[in-house]
């Protein structure tokens, strides 16, 4: 196994990319995680996904459908599943493609700001001008005719207009 499967330990961001584009499979047995942004990048990055079926997990992999969920604690079904998905190639390819559109349409960092902004705006009322995201610079632009306001001043804001 030494020859086909290799362990890398903590790698940086900037190699996740190129990792995952040479991935034949993204597995994340675990006993603890939330929504592993990791799994996240794995299925945005057309890779297809194993992972336990634990906390947040089950929110983001559909069984059967956007990846393979198992059991916690049981490396027989976890090895059923990676060969299952080794054997059945055009399988794994429909449950990655149906992963990265779970991704795109409901984890895009574009669109994730854009929702959480009119939540914003809609608790906040239109009294404050709030940034807006650039997916080109994955950043943030004031908007130009006033400058907004800090996170505190908001949060002041937010709290006095509370009943």
């Amino acid at each position: 196994l030494r020859s086909r499967i290799h362990f890398l330990g903590n790698v940086s961001q900037d190699q996740v990319p190129q990792l995952l584009a040479n991935a034949d499979l993204f597995v994340l047995p675990s006993f603890a995680e939330g929504v592993p942004v990791v799994l996240m990048e794995a299925m945005a990055a057309r890779v297809p996904v194993i992972a336990t079926r634990i906390a947040g997990i089950p929110e983001l992999i559909e069984d059967n459908l956007t990846g393979l969920l198992v059991p916690p604690g049981r490396p027989d079904l976890l090895a059923s599943a990676i060969e299952r998905l080794l054997s059945a190639p055009a399988f794994a390819q429909r449950l990655a493609a149906a992963g990265q559109q779970i991704i795109e349409a409901e984890f895009l960092l574009s669109r994730t700001s854009a929702q959480l902004a009119a939540v914003f705006k809609n608790y906040l009322g239109a009294r404050i001008a709030l940034p807006t995201f650039n997916p080109r610079t994955r950043g943030v632009e004031s908007p130009r005719s006033e400058r907004s306001p800090s996170p505190t001043a908001m949060l002041t804001r937010a709290r006095e207009a509370t009943p």
